[in-house]
């Protein structure tokens, strides 16, 4: 090979070497879509001035150091633990008003709409209830739906923000989230789904200027963790909602006990654990102690217990 021949071949080899070595136009990222369509977001940027002026919903207590509102909450417990019984007493004593549990101050009061769509009994179960309680009723402020079959979508949500505009609601309680949320397709991310569930029931009670409690099991899985990371989808629930009420049964006491201990964790509020008793009369729970003691309650029975033998 001649010698321009070895040049021209060198020449050719630095001109590669460089262009491989040159920065490559950057590929533009195609902007977001949502179910093909181009995403769109509401997303501004505010002032300190703008914030300053703009209306927001502020945190108040409706249940004096229990229930803060306007968003969600949920009602999280086991199978038979007495979800409903609580969330039924609460919503009577939020209605009518009374002290919730003969103890704790109810400090506003508008109608309730309770919609049981867990129980296969249904209007029975509710009507049971609010036959057995010594709450006074207001035919005017106490409502419920018969042939409940609602999942949480646009359908539903129209339904919610047409009865809190027309019958004036402060509360309402869906019984219960497991049987209310859509089924999940193949592929589908059920944490980023749960926390769209929730997260539209929230933004829909504060928009409207309402709290809506959802009854939730917990999870099977997570019986060992701390209570409040005990429900399914934990993460997705504490991070879309307002707080988070833990109702169990002591495992210390025998399987009949009438005990339950609560625990409740919001974002507005301080945290709070009590000792209820259910009382089969009146389908409801009566108020024990609360505070730090609260989950010792089976060893103070055991101590009394002990002591009244000795004496």
């Amino acid at each position: 090979m001649s010698q321009p021949d070895l040049e021209q071949l060198e020449r050719a080899a630095v001109r590669q070497l460089l262009a491989e070595e040159s920065p490559q136009p950057v590929k533009q990222a195609d902007p977001p879509k949502v179910d093909g369509r181009l995403a769109k977001t509401t997303a501004r940027v505010v002032t300190l001035d703008e914030l300053a002026k703009m209306k927001l919903p502020q945190a108040t207590f409706l249940i004096e150091n229990i229930l803060t509102g306007p968003g969600a909450w949920s009602l999280i417990g086991s199978h038979k633990t007495g979800k409903t019984l609580f969330a039924a007493q609460l919503a009577l004593s939020y209605h009518a008003p009374v002290p919730f549990l003969d103890y704790y101050r109810t400090l506003e009061s508008r109608a309730v709409l309770f919609i049981e769509q867990d129980d296969p009994a249904g209007l029975a179960t509710v009507r049971d209830i609010l036959n057995h309680s010594p709450i006074p009723k207001n035919p005017l402020k106490f409502f419920t739906v018969e042939h409940a079959d609602f999942v949480i979508g646009d359908k539903l949500i129209a339904f919610l923000e047409r009865e809190i505009r027309d019958r004036d609601l402060g509360l309402i309680v869906l019984d219960s989230y497991t049987r209310m949320r859509p089924t999940h397709g193949a592929g589908v991310d059920i944490v980023k789904a749960e926390a769209s569930h929730f997260g539209i029931l929230d933004a829909l009670g504060k928009r409207a200027g309402c709290v809506i409690l959802i009854l939730h099991h917990r999870s099977r899985g997570n019986a060992a963790l701390d209570w409040s990371e005990q429900s399914a989808g934990t993460y997705a629930i504490g991070a879309s909602t307002e707080g988070e009420i833990h109702i169990s049964r002591f495992r210390e006491l025998s399987a009949t006990a009438p005990e339950r201990l609560i625990q409740i964790r919001g974002r507005r509020s301080e945290g709070l654990e009590a000792v209820l008793r259910f009382r089969p009369a009146t389908l409801d729970y009566e108020f024990v102690l609360e505070g730090a003691a609260a989950t010792l309650y089976p060893s103070l029975v055991e101590i009394t217990s002990v002591r009244l033998k000795v004496e």
